[in-house]
């Protein structure tokens, strides 16, 4: 329950840095939040070598979704488009929160 409670503050505090005019703190913020750490699979321990899909516990769809609407805030704020980063933001934070 806390790495949900976590990611969904810091989309909330990214939609905020943005609404306050402040970019460059919504970029940190989204760096801090690392959301495409959950949408590869990683390697698990053991002899097996099995694939573990961090999604899975988060809801993979859920995870994905939440995660096109980080690329798109990405790319946004990479091309100077804050309107359009701002949109993308909210709607992380709107998909996320939807269990």
């Amino acid at each position: 329950m806390g790495a949900m409670v976590s990611i969904n503050r810091l989309l909330e505090q990214t939609v905020e840095h943005l609404e306050a005019g402040n970019p460059e703190q919504a970029e940190a913020t989204l760096d801090v939040l690392d959301f495409e750490r959950l949408l590869h699979p990683i390697k698990g321990s053991g002899a097996e070598h099995r694939f573990v899909d961090p999604a899975a516990s988060f809801g993979v769809e859920r995870v994905h979704e939440t995660g096109d609407h980080v690329r798109s805030c990405i790319a946004a704020l990479a091309a100077g488009d804050f309107e359009a980063a701002l949109e993308a933001a909210r709607a992380a934070a709107a998909r996320w929160a939807k269990v």
